[in-house]
């Protein structure tokens, strides 16, 4: 599952990648807030709806979901901010690493995108093909039509990390 926001001037950004056994909403539920964007099955899911309206009823029903829902938001509020720090003092082609490493660790099952690699890591798709492109010369990725394939992950890594 991705959850996608349609910007302003009508581009469509990944936010984020729930992986199995992932969920979603519980942000707005537990902000009484309303959703803000929208998710998208990537692949065949099976999706299970909690029936909670108001944040006091789920609180009140089930304190120990409330109470993990609010770990959790405190855990992907400091990987969120860690994400975004680690962005902002990147070069685009480290960006773009990092998230080829992550995309493949995590959702090593789904097919990428440039598209959806560039939403991911902050990018523009163009820049983003480009890096591909160098990253294919350099004998770590293998292009397959519109998608991205490692072949060689230890030099990847090597890459990563030089700076």
């Amino acid at each position: 599952m991705g959850l996608w926001k349609l910007s302003e001037n009508g581009k469509q950004n990944l936010l984020r990648i729930y992986s199995e056994n992932s969920f979603f909403g519980y942000r707005s539920l537990l902000g009484q807030d309303e959703y803000y964007a929208s998710t998208i099955a990537l692949k065949p899911s099976q999706v299970l709806y909690f029936p909670f309206n108001d944040i006091s009823e789920l609180q009140n029903e089930v304190p120990e979901v409330f109470q993990y829902f609010t770990v959790f938001l405190a855990s992907e509020l400091k990987e969120a901010e860690l994400r975004l720090t680690r962005a902002s003092s990147m070069k685009m082609k480290h960006r773009v690493i990092n998230t080829l490493l992550y995309l493949k660790k995590h959702h090593g099952d789904y097919t990428w995108t440039y598209r959806e690699i560039g939403e991911y890591c902050g990018g523009e798709t163009e820049t983003v093909i480009r890096i591909c492109n160098q990253l294919k010369h350099a004998g770590v990725l293998q292009k397959e039509s519109r998608h991205w394939k490692i072949v060689n992950e230890q030099k990847l890594i090597a890459m990563q990390n030089e700076h």
